[in-house]
């Protein structure tokens, strides 16, 4: 599987793993494969730290929870190992990142995007289900949702964009026009359009 590059990558691994942690009779040498594959797939300096973090947290207090006869000492022990250890192998990433031709430089917007398509509680439903009937679909959905993110990347002011467009469309059928106006022009501004005036 692919490196995990971004806070949102890693906060859905985390939740998928916290997800398969509450099932009924999740396996024990299942999760500590898991977290130790995560060790693979992560990287240093990762921004978003208090959002891991959490993460990181709600997962040893769900094991802590499933598993009572272990002690939580032992369960942080795996996970914090597990999730530190993988803070060397993101250097690479960031470096790539870094010298890539501006083309390359667009924000992690994929995640987002796909999660205002996709309900993230569904999906989780849907991937506990078949995990425990079919793993390959199970393996296969998760990876098809993550290539669909990678696939959803877009730069930061087409984000923007898509988000002020969204909210005119959804929500903005009653909106005052200066209002309306303003998002419009703010959208296309975003994308570095020419605007037929400057007063918005």
């Amino acid at each position: 599987m692919d490196k995990i590059a971004s806070p949102q990558e890693l906060t859905s691994e985390l939740q998928q793993l916290l997800a398969y942690a509450e099932s009924p009779a999740p396996s024990r040498e299942k999760l500590a494969h898991a977290l130790l594959g995560l060790s693979d797939r992560v990287a240093k300096d990762l921004p978003g730290e208090r959002e891991r973090g959490k993460a990181v947290k709600d997962l040893i207090d769900a094991m802590s929870v499933q598993y009572p006869d272990v002690s939580k000492k032992e369960i942080e022990k795996l996970v914090e190992s597990a999730v530190s250890s993988v803070g060397y192998k993101i250097k690479d990433i960031l470096k790539k990142q870094r010298t890539a031709s501006s083309e390359h430089t667009a924000t992690q917007t994929g995640y987002g995007i796909f999660y205002r398509m996709i309900d993230q509680k569904e999906l989780v439903k849907l991937y506990n289900r078949l995990e425990k009937e079919d793993e390959q679909s199970a393996q296969l959905l998760i990876d098809a949702a993550s290539e669909i993110q990678k696939a959803l990347n877009i730069s930061s002011g087409a984000e923007d964009a898509l988000s002020r467009i969204m909210d005119i469309v959804n929500r903005g059928q009653h909106w005052d026009i200066a209002l309306l106006r303003n998002n419009i022009f703010k959208a296309a501004n975003s994308l570095g359009m020419k605007l037929p005036s400057y007063s918005f």
